[in-house]
C-alpha cells in the first residue's frame, strides 16, 4: 500500500501571498485546497487548517496558480483536483463553473439552472462560498441577479479585481455591466 503524504506551497502573486495545499501517493497528486491572497497570514492558516502538511514543490501547478490570478488563463489538469472529496452537487457546480469563460460572469440563478437545479441559487451559492480550488475554478465569475458581486471568500474588492483583469466592466452603480453576463 502507498503512503499518502500533505503537503504546501506558497505562491507569491501581484495580489498577495497565495497558496496550495495537495496530497500525493506515489506518483499522484490531487490538490485539496488553493488559497487565494487575502490579509491573513496565508503560511499561518495552512498551518492551522492542515497540521500534517509541509512544505513542498507543486511543479508548474504554481505557475499556473500564478498566472490565472494575474488574468491570464493557463492549462490546468482539472483531474488534479481532489473533486471525490465533494458532495455531488457542490462538484457539479464547481464544474459548471469552470466553464465559464474569462471575461465573462453568470449570475447563481443561471448556474443553479445549468446544474439542473432551477431555483436553487442560494445553494449554488454556497457551494461557490467552499469552493476549495480559487482561482483554478473562478467563483468570481458569478454574481447576484442584478449584477452586483454578492459574496467572496477572498472580499468584494479582491472580486472586483480579479473580474477587471479579466476585461469585465461596471457601470456606476458598481453592477457588472451587462454585455458580460452569459
Amino acid at each position: 500500500m502507498t503512503s499518502v503524504a500533505r503537503f504546501y506551497v506558497l505562491i507569491p502573486t501581484d495580489l498577495g501571498m497565495s497558496g496550495a495545499v495537495w496530497t500525493a501517493a506515489g506518483r499522484v497528486r490531487r490538490f485539496e485546497r488553493i488559497f487565494l491572497p487575502r490579509r491573513e497570514d496565508v503560511e499561518s492558516l495552512i498551518r492551522r487548517e492542515y497540521p500534517d502538511a509541509v512544505p513542498g514543490k507543486a511543479g508548474g501547478e504554481e505557475a499556473s496558480i500564478r498566472k490565472m490570478l494575474s488574468g491570464q488563463t493557463p492549462k490546468f489538469d482539472l483531474n488534479l483536483l481532489a473533486f471525490e472529496r465533494l458532495a455531488d452537487f457542490h462538484a457539479a457546480v464547481l464544474r459548471a463553473q469552470v466553464r465559464i469563460p474569462r471575461g465573462f460572469v453568470t449570475t447563481y440563478g443561471r448556474l443553479a439552472t445549468a446544474v439542473g437545479s432551477p431555483g436553487a441559487a442560494r445553494a449554488v451559492g454556497r457551494a461557490l462560498a467552499t469552493n476549495p480550488f480559487p482561482p483554478i475554478i473562478p467563483c468570481h465569475r458569478t454574481l447576484r441577479a442584478d449584477g452586483s458581486l454578492g459574496g467572496f471568500g477572498g472580499g468584494l474588492a479582491l472580486k472586483r479585481t480579479l473580474l477587471e483583469i479579466e476585461g469585465v466592466r461596471f457601470d456606476r452603480a458598481g453592477r457588472v455591466e451587462a454585455r458580460y453576463i452569459l
